[in-house]
């Protein structure tokens, strides 16, 4: 069932091992698949438990996918400092070495979430500086940079970090970087340069839908600032009907078009 990805399954099944079973003899492969289930079901506290047991007992041949996702949970929760515990231990172990981009990558994400930006360009010039980075893991750390040299107030640096990690990939990184160049745009009112930018991610990056409703909005900005209101609600009302995920977006849209109607 695990292997099958039926997480939810998978959780019962484990559970009536351990009743049956109080001190299996595949405890630590048992937790593992409990762990990495409820964490894909959307229990990351019970997912914590069990695969904190198992780092905190000695190495085994599950310790370096149970450390991946530890962090990874660390992470969602935006507990950094813990995600920074976990991530350390995968870039310092060289038997770790395949999971190396993974570590420096989010851990310059956890330095730049708690406002360490010193620490943040170390492990960013890592990321651009490692032969094994993915070009999505290389857009991520120019995206970072940017945002870094943004909080400092370097427009100019800013703008060409955004820029490299635009080219870099297909990746979720430089579909936002090339949103965060057409809400600059944007803002300096550029409206005509940030419509093509915006219609750049729609086209171009069509496999990061929260990137392209993004892209969407503020779409529909440029045309109220245009003057083409009757655009900008059509825009509004087709990214409200057809998003689907559960996040910011829909609500953003509603709140945008409910403006456009006063």
């Amino acid at each position: 069932m695990f292997a099958r990805k039926q997480y939810g399954p998978a959780v019962e099944a484990i559970n009536a091992y351990f009743d049956k079973f109080p001190k299996p003899r595949q405890e630590k492969h048992a937790r593992y698949i409990r762990g990495v289930s409820l964490y894909h079901t959307g229990h990351p506290e019970e997912a914590l438990h069990d695969l904190n047991i198992i780092l905190n007992d000695w190495t085994s041949e599950y310790t370096e996918n149970t450390l991946m996702t530890v962090a990874t949970l660390y992470l969602n929760l935006k507990q950094y400092n813990e995600a920074i515990v976990h991530l350390k231990k995968l870039e310092l172990n060289s038997d770790y070495k395949d999971n190396y981009g993974f570590a420096v990558t989010n851990l310059m994400i956890c330095y730049y979430e708690l406002g360490d930006y010193e620490m943040m360009e170390q492990y960013a010039q890592l990321v651009k500086e490692y032969q094994g980075a993915t070009e999505a893991e290389i857009a991520t750390a120019h995206l970072y940079t940017a945002k870094a040299k943004q909080q400092q107030g370097d427009k100019e640096s800013t703008l060409k970090e955004l820029n490299l990690a635009a080219l870099k990939s297909k990746s979720a990184a430089s579909a936002e970087a090339r949103y965060l160049v057409a809400l600059q745009q944007y803002k300096n009112k550029e409206y005509d340069k940030a419509e093509k930018s915006a219609f750049d991610v729609i086209e171009n990056m069509d496999s990061n839908d929260y990137w392209v409703a993004k892209s969407f909005i503020l779409l529909a900005d440029t045309y109220a600032r245009k003057g083409n209101a009757v655009q900008a609600k059509s825009t509004l009302e087709s990214v409200i009907e057809n998003y689907e995920a559960d996040d910011d977006i829909i609500f953003e849209a509603k709140v945008k078009l409910q403006k456009l109607k006063k």
